[in-house]
Parts: structure tokens; C-alpha cells; sequence
């Protein structure tokens, strides 16, 4: 049977009222919600009874997490960044990964990365790629793009605070795929036609390589 229209308005304001307030911890404190989040925003417009009853599911793991004291955000001490120490490696380090086709209505594939600042977790994200990727290096190639131009935008920031480090070294991303990282390592006019639809992305992330802005190394 069919809801009234006000049952369906009440649950509509209260779902994107409680995904607002899990996104915000999602993005500032706890990045472990970022994919159950990013997936729930997908019924923004026309939540349903298991969408409410999900997003109140990361409410009570965000309450729990308080009540359990387990909601604090630590700086560890990381020898390989001891500050009494001249700097032998980049302050900004990177990771991604990414699935292949995992929605199941679009068939999109989802990118994840995590950008790490002195050996600290800083800055991380998980969404669904624009476009549909044709296979897996295809997909992780595009997540090793999203990400470079995370690690661009914030190798201009703290080269603005001061670490030279940030101007005179490349920064490092980590990726699981050696297919993708193949791709990055090839000449600049080898492009195959398993690789041909994505070819801009790659003679732009090329020449970050080569002109030594970036490096990739496998993990």
C-alpha cells in the first residue's frame, strides 16, 4: 500500500537530515564511514525505509564509538619524519585503489584514496568514477588520476606553508595495480587499443611522471 505523502516528506527531511551529520564526521574524523555514506547519498532524492534504517545504523556506530571513548583523533610519532632531523623523503604520501563495476545499476566503478601528511592520515575520499571503466587497469588508472590531482592541489599547500621538500621532490603514490602502473611508465606515444578511450587522462598523467611530479611505486 502506498504511504500518505506527509509519512514520505517526514522521512525524506529526517534521512538527509541525519546524512548530513554522518557525512560531516565521515569527512573530518572518521574516514571508516566514507563508503557507507557515499553510498547512502546515491537515495538522496527518494530515500526509502531501509535507507533510514542504514543511516541510522552509522549514527549509533558514531554514538557508540563516543561512549566507548574510541573517538579521538592521535598524531603518532613517525621516526621517518623526526623533525630534529634534515627530511630524506616527502612529506606527502598517497594511496588508492579502486573496484571494477561494483554498482550494480550503473556498473560505475568506485574510486578510494587516502592522502597521508608527515606519516598522518589527512585527507581521504571514496565515490563512484564518472564514466564506465572496461576493465580493471582501466578503472585503477582513473583512480591513480583522481588521485594525483589531490596530491597536486595539496603539494601546492604545504609548499605555501613553507616545505621545500614539497617543491623539490616528487610525491609518492602507492597502488596495487601493475597494469596501471605500466601504463604511467610507458613511452609517452605508446597507447594500445585496450587504453585508446582513456588516452587525454594518460598523456596528462605521463608527463607528471616524467617531468618528475610524481612517482608511482607498487604496494
Amino acid at each position: 500500500t502506498q504511504q500518505p505523502s506527509s509519512f514520505c516528506k517526514e522521512r525524506y527531511n529526517l534521512f538527509r537530515t541525519i546524512l548530513g551529520k554522518v557525512a560531516h564526521c565521515a569527512n573530518f574524523t572518521h574516514p571508516e564511514c566514507s563508503v557507507s555514506v557515499s553510498i547512502l547519498s546515491q537515495h538522496m532524492m527518494n530515500p526509502s525505509e531501509l535507507d533510514l534504517d542504514l543511516v541510522f545504523k552509522i549514527l549509533r556506530y558514531l554514538h557508540n564509538c563516543v561512549i566507548n571513548d574510541k573517538a579521538k583523533l592521535v598524531y603518532r610519532y613517525n621516526p621517518l619524519f623526526d623533525p630534529t632531523q634534515p627530511l630524506t623523503r616527502h612529506p606527502v604520501h598517497l594511496l588508492t585503489d579502486a573496484d571494477l563495476s561494483a554498482c550494480q545499476q550503473t556498473r560505475r566503478s568506485r574510486t578510494g584514496h587516502a592522502l597521508y601528511l608527515f606519516g598522518n592520515l589527512a585527507a581521504w575520499s571514496s565515490k563512484k568514477q564518472l564514466s564506465v571503466s572496461l576493465s580493471t587497469a582501466e578503472s585503477e588508472y582513473v583512480a591513480l588520476s583522481a588521485c594525483a590531482k589531490l596530491g597536486l592541489w595539496y603539494k601546492g599547500l604545504v609548499s605555501d606553508m613553507g616545505l621545500e621538500m614539497s617543491i623539490t621532490h616528487p610525491i609518492v603514490i602507492l597502488s596495487d595495480s601493475r597494469s596501471a602502473i605500466a601504463i604511467a611508465s610507458s613511452p609517452v606515444g605508446q597507447v594500445s587499443k585496450h587504453s585508446k578511450h582513456i588516452e587525454q587522462r594518460i598523456h596528462w598523467f605521463k608527463e607528471l611522471v616524467i617531468n618528475g611530479k610524481l612517482i608511482i611505486r607498487f604496494i
